[in-house]
């Protein structure tokens, strides 16, 4: 089984991801990627298909090293990471695509409702939700 880190994800992967979800460049778009690759995702959105990207992560200092990224690359205007936990998005400012990468496995099986709930709660009507993660059964 050939599994990757998420902060390991290359640009063809995360570029496949979006392209899957249809994003156009008048969406608005969220991602919530566990790691170091928050602002990878943000950044491809942004780039390569000109939409409205918010990535999201507890950690301050990886969200600072990412929007450091982010203006380097000129992107501060339609690019941007936010200290917040997704139980916590705004609901007056729904989504019209929603990723999430490499966390449900940190979620835990016990508060998955609530992770589903809070990404339909971030989606406007007719969006799209993409959750990748690993799961696994558990051996008898």
């Amino acid at each position: 089984m050939n599994i990757q880190r998420v902060d390991s994800l290359d640009y063809p992967t995360l570029d496949s991801k979006l392209s899957y979800i249809g994003i156009d460049s008048w969406m608005n778009f969220i991602s919530d990627v566990y790691g170091h690759a928050v602002h990878r995702f943000a950044v491809i959105a942004a780039q390569r298909y000109g939409v409205e990207a918010v990535g999201i992560t507890l950690s301050e200092r990886q969200a600072e090293l990412a929007q450091h990224r982010i203006q380097e690359q000129g992107l501060a205007h339609r690019c941007r990471i936010e200290v917040r936990d997704y139980r916590h998005l705004p609901e007056d400012r729904p989504f019209d695509k929603v990723v999430s990468i490499g966390m449900v496995e940190h979620v835990g099986e016990q508060k998955l409702p609530e992770y589903f709930a809070a990404a339909w709660r971030a989606l406007r009507d007719g969006g799209v939700f993409l959750n990748h993660g690993i799961g696994c059964r558990e051996g008898d």
